[in-house]
């Protein structure tokens, strides 16, 4: 039980009902630690880093539905760029057109609906182990951490996976984001994108060089933006590097050695 207990699973859906009731109930019973977000698809970011696990609950109708079916496309951007693992539990008359939809998810867990508890049980303890197999075939060293920022989630899990191996590396998707991570945790290098949303990279850089528990992190630009003036802009702001997104695995993972040596 000591190890359920320290598991904790986000249970995602559209709209509460007895058999979601039932499933919460379980999962509580097994001694997870649980979290419902009901038709709160903003928040799951919230949960990214303290989640083990998360179960996604789809209504028959999701997929007919475009902006239910925008907020499934953004969740899974989400559980893609953080490593997380995820079960969904939908009716097998649509997963077809799911998987057509967003092929990712086929390489994530699927229960069929209606789902029987026992099995739902086995489902995710099998998910456990076998995440526990991996993670011990897998050196991982944790004393050096990476934080890729990034708006691009499918660009940052392809750096996370190139280094993943090497170090231990987290993902956010904006500089708010980016400050709210290492207020909690601490990171021996940001490899930083340029061109964001509301705060981009120069201005994240300068905010972060202004904070006494962020000033002396290494911030390396990961960039497509490779014109002569933003580079110069960039390197005024001395960062511990420049490196364009068209580098390849084994010239990053060598320049951040370099750092981090």
């Amino acid at each position: 039980m000591a190890i359920k207990e320290s598991k904790m699973i986000v249970l995602v859906l559209y709209q509460y009902s007895i058999v979601v009731k039932g499933i919460e109930k379980k999962l509580q019973e097994l001694g997870y630690k649980l979290i419902v977000l009901e038709n709160c698809f903003d928040k799951v970011s919230q949960y990214l880093e303290m989640a083990d696990m998360f179960v996604l609950y789809l209504h028959a109708e999701v997929m007919e539905d475009y902006d239910e079916k925008e907020l499934l496309k953004d969740f899974m951007d989400q559980i893609q760029s953080s490593g997380k693992m995820l079960l969904t539990i939908g009716e097998k008359k649509m997963e077809n057109d799911v998987f057509t939809a967003l092929p990712v998810m086929k390489n994530y867990g699927w229960m069929n609906r209606p789902v029987k508890l026992d099995d739902l049980e086995l489902k995710i303890e099998n998910m456990f182990v076998q995440q526990k197999k991996q993670q011990a075939s897998v050196p991982v060293f944790e004393e050096q951490r990476i934080l890729i920022v990034d708006d691009d989630p499918g660009y940052a899990k392809m750096v996370r996976e190139w280094l993943k191996d090497r170090y231990s590396t987290s993902v956010v998707t904006s500089g708010m984001q980016a400050f709210n991570f290492l207020g909690k945790k601490k990171v021996d290098l940001v490899l930083l994108d340029y061109e964001m949303p509301v705060a981009n990279g120069p201005q994240v850089l300068q905010m972060l060089k202004a904070e006494k528990n962020t000033a002396d992190i290494p911030v390396v630009f990961l960039t497509g933006v490779g014109d002569l003036e933003s580079v110069k802009s960039v390197m005024s702001l001395k960062p511990a590097g420049y490196i364009l997104k068209s580098t390849s695995r084994e010239d990053l993972i060598k320049y951040i050695e370099g750092i981090l040596k």
